[in-house]
């Protein structure tokens, strides 16, 4: 008797049905390309950084991100200087909803602020900032399609999307793109980007797709008998 050779036959895309797409951009930040079902995802924020518009004395530089693992709320978040001397002292942030947390301003360096889930670095050098200044960092809305990053900040570790063609972008910029927002795709094609393949996908990840109207399917490849 002849013996049976079983050859996998792989006939599908990421896509397993109902799906739905819509007109996007996907930002690159170099030369790359993006393969099927790599998983995309949405920058709250129109940036990872903003700087201070300083009211009152001082000629500093000075940026506010959000914390690891955090994101910064749209709206103005507000440093408030206090009595300070030679640039040190107390100070008040509060952020676009009004919630408020005290830090002690330093004249250069992090100042991390863990409650509000952001933190704010003054480059050295440049006028001290003078009792009662006001920071204002506006942070805009407007974020663009990336590559999904489980590490990454501002909503790039949160997949919202899914490529369902290959893209490839010669440089960095915005690349018009038609993503996968809802319906269904194979669980095993989804990619994240930064690993080339999708071991590291969680059930966390899977859970985010599914609040979206993408439900990831463990779906089993077509098979070939060969008895010959």
């Amino acid at each position: 008797m002849s013996n049976i050779t079983i050859t996998p036959v792989d006939l599908g895309s990421v896509i397993y049905g109902d799906s739905l797409h819509e007109d996007d951009t996907l930002t690159f930040s170099g030369a790359d390309s993006y393969v099927e079902g790599t998983l995309l995802a949405r920058r709250k924020t129109s940036a990872d950084s903003y700087a201070g518009v300083i009211v009152g004395t001082g000629a500093k530089t000075i940026a506010l991100t959000a914390l690891s693992g955090k994101s910064m709320k749209v709206g103005a978040y507000v440093l408030t200087v206090g009595n300070v001397t030679a640039g040190v002292g107390p100070a008040t942030m509060v952020d676009p909803d009004g919630i408020s947390a005290s830090v002690t301003l330093a004249t250069s360096g992090a100042h991390n602020i863990p409650s509000l889930g952001v933190t704010f670095a003054i480059t050295a050098g440049g006028t001290e900032l003078d009792d009662n200044a006001t920071v204002t960092f506006t942070v805009a809305a407007g974020g663009k399609l990336v590559a999904f990053d489980p590490a990454g900040e501002n909503g790039v570790n949160v997949p919202t999307s899914v490529l369902t063609y290959p893209v490839t972008a010669s440089g960095s910029g915005d690349v018009p793109i038609r993503a996968l927002v809802s319906g269904k795709v194979r669980k095993q094609r989804l990619i994240i980007d930064a690993d080339g393949d999708g071991d590291n996908i969680t059930a966390a990840h899977i859970e985010a797709l599914r609040e979206v109207g993408i439900y990831a399917l463990s779906v089993k490849d077509l098979s070939v008998l060969d008895n010959q």
